[in-house]
């Protein structure tokens, strides 16, 4: 298998791999608290497992005028998982700060923000892209 080729199973893998940081949960959280968004929290890695798969593939060939067809397509099917995993996540209500900041961290990957992240108030998703920055800055 060619090594820029990720396969389901490997992005998958790689999402259960960073789970253990996704879904820590405070010490304090009650047991309906710490299960009520585990699936989101789940799907949510895995979907940003992918969304990281896609954009270091795009970055790898970001510079190259004629992209060879395989890798376009390798592009395609990466995004495609991505997405796929990030409509579900985003499928699942939230139910706790961890739930809503992973549904912002999911929201930003659709966005078309500056290198530095950042986006000009007068571009469309820029209510969405703010209120992401705010979710994400809280308990930061």
């Amino acid at each position: 298998m060619n090594a820029q080729v990720l396969s389901r199973r490997t992005v998958l893998a790689r999402a259960a791999t960073t789970l253990g940081a996704a879904v820590s949960m405070p010490a304090l959280a009650t047991p309906l608290e710490a299960g009520a968004d585990a699936e989101l929290l789940r799907r949510a890695a895995q979907a940003l497992v992918a969304w990281d798969a896609f954009e270091a593939c795009v970055e790898k060939w970001c510079d190259v005028i004629d992209i060879p067809d395989h890798v376009y397509a390798e592009q395609l099917r990466l995004s495609s998982i991505a997405g796929d995993l990030r409509s579900q996540a985003l499928a699942i209500p939230a139910h706790t700060l961890d739930g809503f900041r992973a549904k912002a961290r999911l929201v930003m990957t659709t966005l078309e923000t500056r290198q530095d992240g950042s986006m000009a108030p007068d571009r469309e998703g820029y209510p969405a892209w703010s209120l992401c920055q705010d979710l994400l800055a809280k308990g930061a």
